[in-house]
């Protein structure tokens, strides 16, 4: 039997504790507030990334910060934009144990 990897020592952003589309609102939101900061950051923003409406995304979270919120809580690390770590944490984690 293959041994699954050692997951790093967060939630993953797919835990039951998130709906699927809440899951991509945050996937999205991590990769813009990393690109633009949070304050240059809209909730227009994230609806575009993922290919909704924005009043699909304020079906989820009222307001951005519930958003920053949920991004934060996701990573279990203090959320800190000038830092790249969540973001390749996120964007790694389908791809690192992919050979």
């Amino acid at each position: 039997a293959m041994s699954s990897p050692t997951a790093p020592a967060r939630r993953p952003v797919g835990s039951a504790s998130y709906t699927a589309a809440q899951t991509r609102i945050i996937e999205a939101a991590l990769a813009l507030f990393a690109q633009h900061g949070i304050s240059g950051t809209s909730l227009q923003m994230i609806a575009d990334a993922i290919g909704v409406t924005k009043a699909a995304v304020y079906h989820q979270y009222s307001t951005k910060e519930e958003i920053v919120f949920a991004v934060d809580n996701t990573l279990e690390l203090p959320f800190n934009i000038d830092h790249h770590q969540g973001v390749e944490l996120v964007a790694g984690r389908n791809t690192t144990h992919a050979q």
